[in-house]
């Protein structure tokens, strides 16, 4: 696996990451500057989040799965198999995996009745991290495709 360090030579990036995605479509970012506290931070408060009870979860959800304000989704939903959406996998078993889900700003979020904000602290902070990283790698690809 190819691992790419941000902090280099930015020619240099651009021809690790061509070179990543050409062979085998992915690669280990380092240097990306999301601090280690945070990570940590952030992985402890979903791990307190997924070890509340299934009816205190449930809190967060807003119903079907893929709902637009994200939200909590229990095991036994999803189904990544079914979301090829061909006749071979549509009857494929649900994923046995529980997931938390933003599809907007992670301070924006909202339980189901409206009364509790996002469980996740941290979520934020990380989000817009996040958001700086894929900048950086939108602009990686766009100069490795010459656009």
């Amino acid at each position: 696996i190819s691992s790419i360090e941000l902090q280099s030579n930015h020619k240099d990036i651009a021809i690790q990451w061509n070179e990543a995605m050409i062979s085998i479509g992915y690669c280990i970012i380092k240097g990306h500057n999301i601090s280690n506290t945070l990570i940590n931070q952030l992985n402890n408060e979903m791990k307190s989040f997924f070890d509340l009870s299934p009816d205190n979860k449930l809190l967060y959800n807003h119903g079907y799965y893929g709902h637009p304000n994200g939200g909590y989704t229990p095991p036994g939903v999803e189904s990544v198999a079914r979301s090829n959406l061909n006749d071979e996998t549509s009857n494929r078993l649900p994923d046995p995996v529980e997931n938390f889900v933003f599809c907007t700003y992670p301070e924006k979020f909202k339980s189901k009745d409206q009364s509790y904000g996002t469980p996740i602290r941290h979520s934020q902070e990380y989000y817009v991290e996040m958001e700086k990283l894929l900048k950086t790698i939108h602009q990686l690809s766009a100069y490795t495709l010459q656009l």
